[in-house]
């Protein structure tokens, strides 16, 4: 674990997965995984589904997890700019690096496995964090899939056309690989085929 900040445009991918080691999990926006998050709430929308049959969003020690890097220059406490933004079960379907890079934002893809920080070798915390969990989860052994400098990839900013189809939510999210598109549409169609 390195506390120097990787450069977005001029890192490896073992310098990042060593900076990214020993994060804990709650500096993500979500402590569960996204994917598992954003369908239940789908299911219950468009099914009316009861909690006990939705997938369980939660992951389990020593379960090995994908997830999202993405590099911001204000980050919310510092020694945060590489932000582990979006946690996933390696189950899911995931999008390539040619399906995300994106102009203008240094991100990554890895794996980790997730353990209580009073088992792992390493932990980190920002500078002004003054708290510290012996039971929070952390990522250790991190691994990269792949790294993406702000100089790759295509530019991907909507147009408003497709920004507001997003926020209706008819249209096929950015962030979920193809065949995750392809569930969520036919959840809304068969919703929509029972109320006509």
């Amino acid at each position: 674990m390195t506390t120097e900040i990787p450069d977005p445009d001029d890192v490896t991918e073992a310098q990042l997965a060593d900076h990214l080691e020993g994060r804990p999990i709650r500096y993500s926006p979500d402590e569960v995984c996204s994917r598992c998050d954003s369908k239940n709430t789908l299911r219950m929308k468009y099914e009316g589904a009861d909690w006990d049959d939705l997938a369980d969003e939660t992951f389990e020690e020593r379960e090995r997890i994908r997830f999202i890097a993405v590099y911001e220059e204000q980050p919310w406490l510092p020694g945060l700019e590489w932000e582990v933004r979006g946690l996933f079960h390696e189950r899911h379907p995931h999008q390539s690096q040619e399906e995300i890079a994106t102009v203008g934002v240094a991100q990554a893809m890895g794996t980790a496995t997730l353990v209580r920080a009073e088992e792992a070798t390493t932990v980190y915390h920002s500078p002004e964090d003054e708290y510290a969990y012996d039971d929070e989860f952390v990522l250790a052994d991190v691994s990269l899939e792949w790294y993406s400098s702000s100089n790759e990839g295509e530019d991907r900013t909507p147009s408003e056309s497709e920004e507001t189809v997003i926020a209706q939510g008819i249209g096929d999210r950015p962030d979920w690989p193809k065949e995750e598109n392809e569930w969520r549409k036919e959840l809304i169609r068969a919703h929509e085929d029972t109320d006509n």
